[in-house]
């Protein structure tokens, strides 16, 4: 699956990329157009302790968006995230499934209500 496609069935079909995808275009990315230079940014934000980057890339390195999946690292960030009182509810289930990833498979991370204020994540 091209990148083009994931994002596609991912903005579909997943609550959590659609958050971090309001994330990514609130901080100015143009997505998917920009989407491995966003990845790279939020790679960077996450290592300097951004809860919402490390969520976000979280997500990309579980799914394998824009970067080579890692559903350890992407564990770590997600865990970290939590830690910081980031609302992430179980954190990310998906990424503790022994199956791959698929868009449907995967649980919302934020309460139904914060879904609608993604400009306030």
């Amino acid at each position: 699956m091209t990148n083009d496609e994931l994002h596609s069935a991912l903005l579909m079909h997943d609550r959590e990329y659609r958050v971090v995808l309001g994330f990514l275009r609130s901080v100015g990315f143009s997505i998917p157009a920009q989407g491995s230079m966003a990845c790279r940014w939020v790679l960077d934000e996450a290592k300097l302790g951004n809860a919402r980057a490390r969520f976000a890339a979280a997500k990309l390195l579980s799914v394998g968006l824009w970067i080579k999946q890692d559903k350890n690292q992407a564990r770590e960030w997600c865990e970290q995230a939590a830690n910081q009182q980031l609302p992430v509810r179980p954190p990310l289930d998906s990424l503790y499934r022994e199956s791959a990833v698929m868009p449907q498979q995967i649980n919302s991370v934020l309460p139904e209500p914060r879904l609608g204020q993604v400009g306030e994540y």
